[in-house]
């Protein structure tokens, strides 16, 4: 059985809204809590926002929008030895077409723009 629970976005900046997530999901227990975050945001957003999300039990990384950044080189930061480690990507939006498990050797083909 898989239940999916899509919550509205918080910001990384905001304590409250983070420890009221923290207490849904304590509710719901779920086996897995996979933070979305968007390929074209900076990488000290990226690192900063994974942090911050860290305290709600983060099992792993879904990254976004692969087509629309200009490069992947940003990711570096907030991928190398992922904690939590990347599950998901997606490239278009397409839904669920565009949704790929990730495979490390094809990004890693992206980020060196092979």
């Amino acid at each position: 059985e898989l239940v999916l629970i899509d919550t509205a976005g918080r910001s990384p900046h905001d304590a409250v809204r983070i420890q009221e997530l923290k207490a849904v999901l304590a509710e719901a227990e779920p086996d897995e809590v996979h933070l979305v975050l968007s390929s074209i945001a900076g990488s000290a957003q990226l690192k900063r926002t994974a942090q911050q999300f860290a305290e709600v039990g983060t099992t792993a990384l879904i990254v976004t929008k692969l087509d629309e950044a200009a490069s992947l080189g940003n990711l570096l930061g907030v991928l190398d030895n992922a904690r939590p480690p990347l599950s998901y990507v997606t490239d278009g939006q397409n839904v669920p077409d565009d949704i790929a498990i990730a495979d490390s050797a094809t990004l890693a083909r992206r980020i060196l723009n092979y």
